[in-house]
């Protein structure tokens, strides 16, 4: 009886667990003279997206540091957030990453600038 009951549990649980999903652009390269690196991110849903992390990589995968971070906890519908590194590396791609609760509502743009602001470089986050 006690197995039953245990197994219940666990799965009306499941029901209620929230899904994890993953957003990303793809590696980017600005060239020598890149700088900045920008991720972009727009709740266009009905609802609140939360986002567990945001980051942005650099060849081979290590996270860079960040100077500017907005997209942390809940963004609701029709916020923004963006997540800014000044990136002493140069000559490598870089990459933004999130886990959020839902992507489905959002659209995202990584964009590398030089010093003065000019984009070199931008992918789309999906």
């Amino acid at each position: 009886m006690r197995t039953i009951l245990a197994a219940a549990v666990i799965f009306v649980g499941m029901g209620t667990a929230t899904q994890a999903a993953i957003v990303g652009s793809a590696p980017a390269y600005g060239g020598s003279s890149q700088n900045v690196v920008v991720c972009y991110y727009s709740n266009i849903g009905a609802a609140a997206v939360v986002f567990s992390s945001s980051v942005i990589r650099v060849e081979p995968g290590n996270a860079v540091t960040e100077v500017s971070e907005f997209c942390v906890g809940s963004i609701p519908a029709g916020g923004r957030c963006r997540t800014v590194s000044i990136s002493g590396i140069l000559n490598a791609a870089h990459w933004c990453r999130a886990d959020v609760s839902d992507k489905a509502p959002l659209r995202g743009r990584m964009e590398i600038r030089n010093s003065s602001g000019t984009v070199l470089s931008s992918e789309e986050i999906r």
